[in-house]
């Protein structure tokens, strides 16, 4: 009896091989940027649910808590009475840390702020941190415009939080 082996060739595989790299490489422009403009939506929820929170905290708790931005990300900091200090043992308020090729551009009360800007430690230790954007006990909050976006891209979030009332989020297509 003769037995024939069933199986692949090795040709056959490696058309298949070859069929699967046209495909993927006809497939991944379409794909888009890599989920990008999902990363930025979820941080602008992110930040418009902690600006709502924070807001009610400072209401709830009668204290100031501030919130400072910096090139790559944010921190919330409450006021003692003399200085400002870092928010600790609350794990919604630490700071956070964006993926290092987003970019932010804040705006308050019409004049675009250096996030590049850093405190010396004599400042630090003078003043505490100061904050960029304040929530005040009696429910009021600096009304701010933050846009972030990827670095060399034009398509953005801008998240606009009036002094009372609810954060509007906006999404501004590439022109």
């Amino acid at each position: 009896m003769v037995r024939t082996a069933h199986g692949f060739t090795l040709l056959e595989l490696m058309v298949v091989v070859a069929l699967i790299g046209v495909i993927l490489v006809l497939v991944m422009p379409s794909v888009g940027d890599g989920g990008r403009q999902e990363r930025l939506l979820r941080e602008v929820k992110r930040i418009t649910a902690l600006v709502e929170l924070v807001g009610e905290e400072s209401v709830i708790k009668s204290t100031m808590i501030g919130l400072r931005f910096g090139e790559l990300g944010y921190g919330f900091v409450s006021y003692d009475g003399e200085r400002w200090n870092e928010v600790e043992g609350d794990k919604l308020l630490k700071p956070h840390q964006f993926d290092e090729l987003m970019e932010l551009a804040l705006v308050v009360d019409g004049y675009r702020v250096d996030l590049a800007q850093k405190l010396t430690e004599e400042e630090i230790e003078e003043k505490g941190v100061t904050p960029h954007l304040l929530f005040l006990p009696s429910g009021e909050r600096t009304p701010f415009e933050l846009t972030l976006r990827y670095r060399n891209e034009e398509a953005a979030y801008l998240l606009s939080v009036p002094p009372m009332g609810l954060a509007e989020r906006r999404h501004l297509e590439a022109q």
